[in-house]
């Protein structure tokens, strides 16, 4: 197996995450969570259904599988 890599919500802040889902309520609206602003992962309201929506938690997890070079 490869080299195994997890990055958590606090790290990805720092980059340009940008994560977009149908409301978790209504199911008719596109959310759009970014942290493009530099400031971190912020909630944001669905137009539609007016609930706010919090991430309170991310992790990605990086596999990189290639040979070491001889």
């Amino acid at each position: 197996m490869g080299n195994i890599t997890k990055f958590g919500i606090e790290r990805l802040e720092a980059r340009d995450v940008q994560l977009t889902f149908d409301c978790p309520n209504c199911g008719t609206a596109r959310i759009n969570i970014s942290s493009n602003n530099g400031s971190g992962i912020e909630d944001v309201q669905c137009p539609k259904c007016h609930v706010n929506i919090i991430l309170d938690s991310l992790n990605l997890t990086v596999i990189n599988e290639r040979m070491p070079e001889r």
